[in-house]
């Protein structure tokens, strides 16, 4: 509609059309609408999200590969441009939330590359300019396929840097067959035969790269194998260079994935069920926990068929789980520097490895009391010193929380105490007065410490 006034007339002229954002020139005078709709069209469209929570800035760069429909390969290459154009914008978001919340801020890019479910494996290329790109601008790279998820830190960034040209990750799945469980006794064959074998590989052409090293994060996708299948007990197997198969710990199955840590980005497991049941814990409330553990062959029960959850444990026994969590070869540790460790006895190697490595102290006048129940607070103490050995620090998921009994904690162990609370590793116990109470000196059961090495290892 347009209105004019002349003189002491009014006249009102109506101008139709069938799609007035289409409409151009003066008879309809919707250029300002057009003009404003072309210049939020000519916006870049971005993907920058900010995880507040986490003080992290994530970005995306999606790309599509191309399927050999013979091979089954699929095969990708990241585009520098757009790689060029998601760090710009992480850059900004990340100065944006350091600048609202005054603390560091993790910038990482995430490549989402698209294979469809016909491909057998994908090739993700990062070209040199690419690589030279992410180096030091950004803390992580995530590579996000139907595939898997590889997640490489920055070390791992610098370590692709320094091979000085393009790098390949392929991502690989097939079927436990003849060939990979050619070496494996026939419990083992029972374990992961014609379950999924997935292999990870940086290459440079074809030649794959031994040295690429770092903290590694992959995410493979995993369906059980029937409804019976308890995902507790499904287990991930490092493929070692002789054929043999070597247990991950921390690997678990949540949602559908298999999550696990490698030190380098060259990988190849496979998946395994490994279900130890025992009849005096399918209603414990601490089944699921006894049942991971127990799968990885971390903890053993009694006897046949017998856990004993609410039996005590004894500081021999945490002690041997953890040197079982390990993974460490106990056969060079033979002496024991305390008097009543038995050097015969089936915990002398795990608690020499123990004191020599700085994860117990004994309780004096050279003993380390191995048949003593453990109390709760030490058990807190020796996880924190094993830790420490292997070098890992615990992601903090609650608040710090004062428990109605802390007077009660040891001065040894009041960090121990709130550091594991802290990261989810111990939970206080809910009194009948309704206060929540850590009862240090109670001796923890079987259940217990089951639950707190799991929830050491899901942290």
């Amino acid at each position: 509609m347009r209105v004019e006034c002349l003189k002491r007339e009014i006249r009102v002229k109506w101008f139709y059309t069938d799609d007035y954002t289409k409409e151009r020139g003066y008879e309809g005078n919707w250029d300002h609408v057009n003009k404003s709709k072309a210049a939020d069209e000519e916006k870049p469209k971005t993907d920058t999200t900010v995880e507040k929570k986490t003080n992290t800035v994530t970005s995306k760069v999606e790309i599509k590969a191309t399927v050999d429909s013979k091979s089954g390969e699929a095969k990708a290459t990241v585009n520098s441009d757009k790689v060029k154009e998601q760090i710009a914008e992480l850059d900004k978001a990340a100065e944006k939330a350091k600048k609202e919340s005054e603390a560091s801020v993790e910038k990482t890019l995430i490549i989402n590359v698209e294979s469809g479910k016909e491909a057998k494996s994908l090739e993700t290329t990062l070209p040199k300019d690419v690589i030279e790109q992410v180096n030091n601008r950004v803390d992580n790279v995530v590579i996000a396929t139907d595939k898997g998820t590889i997640k490489l830190d920055d070390k791992t960034i610098k370590s692709i840097v320094s091979v000085g040209s393009d790098v390949s990750i392929t991502i690989s799945r097939k079927k436990a067959d003849a060939q990979v469980t050619a070496k494996l006794s026939n419990e083992e064959k029972l374990r992961v035969e014609n379950r999924p074998v997935f292999e990870v590989a940086a290459k440079k052409g074809n030649e794959i790269l031994p040295n690429i090293r770092g903290k590694v994060q992959i995410k493979i996708p995993y369906e059980k194998a029937g409804a019976a299948e308890q995902e507790q007990a499904v287990v991930l197997y490092k493929v070692k260079d002789d054929g043999s198969l070597e247990i991950i710990p921390k690997a678990s199955l949540e949602n559908g994935e298999i999550a696990f840590e490698n030190n380098e980005i060259n990988a190849k497991v496979v998946v395994g069920c490994n279900l130890k049941q025992f009849n005096d814990s399918k209603e414990h409330w601490a089944q699921g926990n006894i049942t991971f553990l127990a799968a990885r062959e971390v903890i053993n029960g009694k006897s046949a068929g017998k856990f004993d959850p609410d039996g005590q444990v004894s500081r021999a026994e945490f002690v041997q789980i953890l040197a079982k969590l390990s993974g460490e070869k106990l056969n060079k540790y033979a002496t024991s520097k305390f008097g009543d460790v038995d050097e015969n006895s089936w915990y002398s190697a795990a608690v020499a490895w123990a004191a020599a490595n700085g994860i117990v102290s004994g309780v004096g006048k050279d003993e380390f009391a191995p048949n003593a129940a453990i109390s709760r607070q030490d058990m807190a103490v020796i996880i924190e010193r094993y830790l420490n050995y292997k070098g890992e620090a615990l992601k903090a998921k609650n608040k710090e929380v004062s428990f109605g009994d802390s007077v009660k904690i040891a001065g040894y162990a009041k960090s121990a105490v709130a550091s594991m609370q802290r990261a989810g590793v111990i939970n206080g116990l809910r009194s009948s007065d309704g206060i929540a109470k850590f009862k240090p000196e109670e001796n923890a059961t079987r259940a217990e410490a089951a639950t707190m090495i799991c929830n050491y290892l899901k942290n």
